[in-house]
């Protein structure tokens, strides 16, 4: 793993190895671990926007082994690791394409959602469904439809249909909320299940992209952020799509 830090003297964590940054979370007390992890985090998302992803991970990861060793000491529930800290370790691995990794992440995400919102004392059903997830609104989309797939008898298509299109409803809903806020990695995530997924037939045997539906997403995505190397990538390779021409049916008569 390449040393990860900032290097232009505007961070407070010097370069470190995935090994180095290990040793300086055991290195600290519990008393010192919180705003060491405060510290790496920030470096970390300094170094994301640069898109210096592997380094970022290594920084975040240490973010949340500082996290663990303040809650540990402290007895709560932080033990296990913030909600924002899991939510940018995720985003970072889905970024760099680590999916299963991301995945892995977002059920401790959901876990820890599920742990504050006890903390809490509880919320509301709209606190609750108004929660958003970042990049892991793709993983949160692609359990949401299989569930309704998996409900749905596989003699009736039209019911199946029903549940692709209330799929569709939420995940619109979801970009409501991510836009009201200006959550663009709901955006991007929402393209990229377009982009990989799309609006699949009944039975589902494979995916149906919907690169104009992705395109779109991408769109507001990138109008919320500055730069986003990601974003910017999918927009290249969506365009590139979009403008190719559509084959011939050459077995049509028309196509004479």
């Amino acid at each position: 793993v390449p040393p990860a830090g900032l290097h232009d003297g505007t961070s407070a964590v010097p370069p470190l190895t995935a090994r180095a940054a290990a040793a300086a979370v055991a290195s600290v007390s519990p008393e010192d671990a919180k705003p060491l992890a405060l510290a790496l985090t920030s470096a970390a998302d300094k170094l994301r926007t640069r898109s210096w992803l592997a380094a970022a991970e290594v920084l975040y990861r240490a973010a949340l082994a500082a996290e663990l060793k303040a809650g540990e000491e402290g007895g709560s529930s932080a033990a296990s690791g913030s909600f924002r800290s899991w939510l940018r370790l995720a985003a970072c691995c889905f970024v760099r394409g680590r999916m299963m990794a991301a995945k892995r992440c977002f059920a401790i995400i959901k876990a820890r959602a599920q742990e504050d919102e006890h903390a809490a004392g509880g919320v509301t059903a709209i606190a609750h469904d108004c929660r958003l997830f970042g990049f892991c609104e793709f993983f949160l989309a692609t359990e949401g439809l299989a569930a309704r797939f998996a409900a749905m008898p596989r003699n009736k298509p039209s019911e199946a249909m029903s549940a692709l299109r209330a799929t569709h409803v939420s995940m619109y809903y979801r970009s409501t909320l991510a836009t009201e806020v200006g959550n663009w990695e709901v955006l991007a995530a929402l393209g990229e299940f377009y982009r990989l997924i799309g609006c699949p037939e009944w039975p589902p045997s494979e995916p149906a992209p919907d690169m104009a539906t992705a395109m779109s997403y991408f769109e507001q995505a990138d109008g919320m952020i500055e730069t986003s190397a990601f974003v910017q990538d999918r927009l290249d390779c969506l365009a590139e799509h979009l403008a190719e021409p559509e084959e011939e049916d050459v077995l049509s008569p028309m196509s004479n």
